[in-house]
């Protein structure tokens, strides 16, 4: 068989059978975190509000649902929207090896196909787990580097359609066939060049996800209502491999990455709103601003790889980032915010910190040297600060979240705070959404999430 149909074989197989119980767990932590910060970015992205307005614009109307909203649109504009604002403030989860995001694709895809075709918690829940598990395969097999065809993707984007399209196709209850024709009708629509990362001066990385969600949806519909695709989207002479990554996928590379087992457990939650690439950096800067106390700081080396020094170029447009976007993705701009502010969540990594003199006065001293190997997954954030006096501060900080329940549900009620939903002593209580989420195996998890605003 063809890999799309040796994909769809595997997927359909598996919404036959119950999740494991470690896959349903995350699926439900990761719906419940990707909620909470929807509803934070709905009430606080500009970009969020952006998408909302587009997507109206033209007097749209419709039965798919908007998170934090009141606005009911066409499933594959809410697809987008709902996609926009789980990705708006850069909160939402990721697979360090795969290099994307999951959840901020599938769920709006997976939410958007349950408006047309009602589906319950366990169908919400595999459509989840298997189009993130989807992307993740997918991801990986891409070996994506700083230098290579991958670099020049997206690939939360480009990948994302195939699994936004796997999710609602699940909802939607595709057939095999149906499924496969949804993999060569998202890999139609695939796109997602990085010059909207590469590039400084814009804001629409914000939600550059949601074009993935929205064809997936577009994709699983049209499959659907009958319409067919090649079954060779991924292995053909002009498919999704040769086309976007100049090579064919062996055999070999294709029977590994079908013969994963749930590559998505190994996708994390992150723990600060900004690019995952600066992740060890910014922890690095955390725990180095805990040791220094209040020293002078003359100077800050920051040793990257290539992938990282892609968020440090161009340097001057990165130490004073013009967008909030640019800023979330600023290695030496995120490194001195997190020195001088010793933290980074919600309540300070926002517009306003563009304008701190302090945090500016830092990122002027920042200097870049790439010298360190590239390596799959995260890099390691290695700063030297050097302090008034000769001092210098060597930190070479390996990023390691192992996210239990209770630092989850702290991330939940933060989010839920910023989106105005109060964890107590309200309509919408959020200590009871939160084990509605997590534990009420006959929930209605799309009734749950839209609920959330109240």
């Amino acid at each position: 068989m063809l890999l799309a149909q040796r994909l769809a074989a595997r997927i359909s197989a598996a919404t036959r059978q119950a999740l494991p119980a470690d896959v349903e767990a995350k699926a439900r932590r990761h719906i419940a975190d990707t909620l909470a910060i929807s509803l934070a970015a709905m009430r606080t992205s500009a970009e969020v509000a952006a998408a909302l307005r587009a997507a109206l614009a033209g007097g749209a109307s419709g039965r798919a649902r908007v998170i934090g909203s009141a606005a009911m649109l066409p499933p594959v504009q809410a697809a987008f929207v709902n996609s926009a604002a789980a990705h708006a403030l850069d909160f939402d989860d990721v697979h360090d090896l795969a290099r994307l995001h999951v959840s901020a694709v599938t769920l709006p895809a997976a939410l958007a196909a349950a408006d047309v075709h009602p589906a319950g918690a366990a169908r919400l829940l595999h459509a989840v787990a298997l189009g993130n598990d989807t992307m993740c395969r997918l991801g990986i097999s891409v070996e994506a580097d700083a230098t290579g065809s991958a670099s020049k993707w997206l690939l939360t984007q480009l990948i994302g359609y195939l699994g936004a399209a796997v999710a609602a196709g699940i909802v939607l209850e595709l057939d095999e066939d149906a499924l496969v024709s949804a993999l060569g009708l998202a890999y139609m629509q695939a796109a997602g060049g990085k010059e909207t990362a590469m590039g400084t001066g814009s804001n629409v990385r914000a939600i550059y996800p949601g074009f993935a969600a929205a064809g997936g949806v577009q994709a699983a519909l049209l499959a659907q209502a009958g319409m067919t695709a090649p079954a060779s989207s991924l292995d053909g002479r002009a498919s999704f491999y040769r086309v976007y990554l100049d090579r064919a996928l062996s055999e070999e590379a294709a029977t590994r990455m079908l013969d994963l087992d749930w590559p998505w457990l190994g996708t994390d939650l992150k723990p600060w709103p900004c690019c995952r690439l600066s992740h060890p950096f910014v922890g690095a800067a955390l725990e180095l601003a805990a040791r220094i106390g209040d020293a002078e700081i003359t100077a800050v080396d920051i040793h990257v790889n290539a992938s990282a020094a892609t968020l440090c170029r161009p340097l001057e447009a990165r130490i004073r980032p013009q967008t909030l976007s640019d800023a979330k993705y600023s290695v030496p701009w995120l490194t001195a915010f997190a020195l001088a502010k010793r933290r980074a969540d919600l309540s300070v990594l926002n517009e306003a910190a563009l304008a701190d003199a302090r945090v500016l006065a830092l990122a002027a001293k920042v200097r870049v040297h790439e010298d360190r190997p590239d390596r799959p997954g995260q890099p390691v954030g290695a700063l030297v600060v050097h302090g008034a006096a000769g001092q210098a501060w060597p930190i070479e900080h390996e990023l390691a979240v192992r996210w239990d329940d209770a630092a989850l549900k702290q991330k939940f009620a933060a989010c839920l705070q910023a989106g105005g939903v109060t964890m107590g002593g309200s309509v919408t209580d959020g200590r009871e959404l939160w084990e509605r989420m997590l534990n009420a195996s006959a929930a209605a998890l799309p009734r749950t999430i839209f609920g959330a605003a109240g």
